[in-house]
């Protein structure tokens, strides 16, 4: 295996080590090659500030509770992906419990970071893609449901975007999201 990639993954395995822990608020460079066992200066080779690093961690965060799995796409029901999402999703929040607020809060601040943005936003084009193609090999979702006015990809994104409101606030199971889907799929 590389070395460049081992200590870069050593790296961000003590971030998120930390965020599971203590919380998003306690990552920083010295705190991370700390648990790393690493020198400050490896960690900075990597990351040259603690944006940097934060966005990264909440990238990587994002891969494993999704992109390392593949499991979505194994299955053949939109409706179970969604469920599989609200769990999986569901998960991290309680592993990370200032996950949410933290990835909107890193993600805002910075426009001149280019590389951790281009790979959140590959990991969320691949959760993107999993539900579009289950929706589409749902063999169950009623003929006209969606139109050059009504795409897929637009309730992808509704969907999606439901589900973190959902699980952010008050409606932790997405209950109605699910029943709203359903009726507008399957009914």
């Amino acid at each position: 295996m590389n070395t460049n990639q081992t200590l870069h993954d050593k790296i961000l395995t003590a971030s998120k080590e930390i965020a599971a822990d203590k919380g998003f608020h306690a990552i920083n460079i010295r705190a991370v090659a700390a648990k790393a066992e690493i020198s400050v200066g490896s960690v900075y080779n990597y990351f040259p500030d603690k944006l940097t690093l934060l966005q990264a961690t909440i990238a990587d965060i994002w891969c494993d509770v999704f992109y390392r799995t593949g499991q979505c796409t194994a299955l053949n029901s939109f409706h179970d992906c969604l469920l599989w999402f609200i769990v999986s999703i569901d998960k991290c929040s309680s592993q990370y419990p200032d996950f949410f607020p933290s990835h909107a809060a890193c993600f805002r601040k910075a426009d001149d970071i280019e590389e951790n943005r281009e790979k959140m936003n590959e990991y969320m084009a691949h959760i993107h893609n999993g539900m579009k193609l289950i929706l589409q090999k749902d063999k169950k979702i009623k003929a006209g449901v969606f139109s050059e006015a009504f795409t897929e990809d637009d309730f992808i994104d509704f969907v999606f975007s439901n589900i973190i409101s959902g699980l952010s606030g008050k409606d932790k199971s997405c209950s109605f999201l699910l029943k709203l889907t359903d009726k507008l799929l399957y009914d």
